[in-house]
């Protein structure tokens, strides 16, 4: 069952339906010669670059803060793993190589990491290196500092961009230990 309308509402509505408004706007910018074809074409145009530009910017920034937080987590094992009791005749450099070789092998699906693993000795409790003068060794605990660094350059970026070098982003983790070594007293 179909109400009735009046004429008067019946022909509001197809007016504000048809917007008799902008027919007449649109006849009187063609009777000054403005042509509005083309014009969401130029906005695309125009936007679309900034539109992708901003994604590849927020997906590399995810991406890499992916990558640094399986890092921190990686690498903290992974020093765990190989320094806390290294080897007979094994020196921090054999360590420092053998962590960076883990650790590319488990971001091997990550293009664009790479890593820089250092290490130094820290005596004392409080991390200062401690000098003690006339003495034949130290009675300080004897640490060793271990430094993580991974950098994330996004595959593709140029290497300079309007004369700019491009680094990439770094992240860095530092872990100290007490190397265990059985067997030896001093």
């Amino acid at each position: 069952m179909r109400i009735k309308r009046p004429a008067a509402a019946r022909s509001y509505s197809a007016r504000r339906c048809h917007g008799n408004a902008t027919l007449d706007s649109k006849r009187r910018l063609s009777e000054l010669g403005i042509d509005e074809t083309g014009q969401m074409a130029v906005e695309l145009v125009v936007c679309l670059p900034v539109i992708l530009a901003i994604a590849l910017f927020v997906i590399h920034g995810l991406v890499y803060a992916s990558a640094a937080a399986r890092c921190d987590e990686l690498a903290a094992a992974m020093v765990r793993v190989e320094a806390t009791s290294p080897a007979r005749g094994v020196d921090e450099g054999a360590v420092c190589s053998n962590i960076e070789a883990d650790l590319r092998e488990s971001f091997a699906s990550y293009p664009g990491v790479s890593f820089n693993v250092m290490s130094e000795w820290v005596d004392g409790i409080d991390g200062t290196l401690v000098e003690e003068q006339g003495s034949a060794f130290s009675i300080a605990p004897h640490h060793v500092r271990y430094t993580v660094i991974m950098n994330y350059l996004p595959v593709g970026f140029p290497a300079s961009l309007f004369g700019m070098h491009i680094d990439g982003a770094a992240h860095t983790r530092t872990y100290t230990i007490d190397p265990y070594k059985p067997g030896i007293w001093m």
